[in-house]
């Protein structure tokens, strides 16, 4: 598992082979909610290349749309307890995610691009 929030969350190599198309956008996505805490569909939609309905099928394993339904957000709310409580952990996977937003930059810059452009 990998944490995201404060919440443990299954690995993308445990839902489809690393490489593949779905766990790179699976990680991008784990990424980008690590990083900010929510995403928008949309443009993950544009960003990504995954077909939309793998695409959300792929994000409700782990996501639900906030109150207003603007954006996606984890199942479960960020727990800083846990954070706080684990920080060597939390510090570790935040590391982690680091490297991974590196390796996925290109990803995640389009879905940065189609997020500035929607505003």
């Amino acid at each position: 598992a990998v944490l995201v929030c404060g919440n443990w969350v299954l690995k993308s190599s445990h839902v489809s082979p690393p490489g593949s198309q779905l766990h790179e956008c699976r990680d991008v996505i784990l990424a980008l909610l690590a990083r900010d805490g929510l995403v928008y569909r949309r443009a993950l939609v544009a960003a990504l290349p995954l077909p939309s309905h793998q695409l959300l099928k792929a994000l409700e394993t782990f996501a639900v749309k906030d109150k207003r339904g603007r954006c996606w957000v984890l199942k479960r709310p960020v727990d800083s307890t846990f954070e706080l409580t684990y920080c060597d952990t939390a510090n570790e996977q935040a590391a982690f995610w680091a490297a991974r937003s590196g390796e996925l930059r290109g990803l995640i810059g389009q879905y940065d691009k189609h997020v500035s452009a929607e505003r």
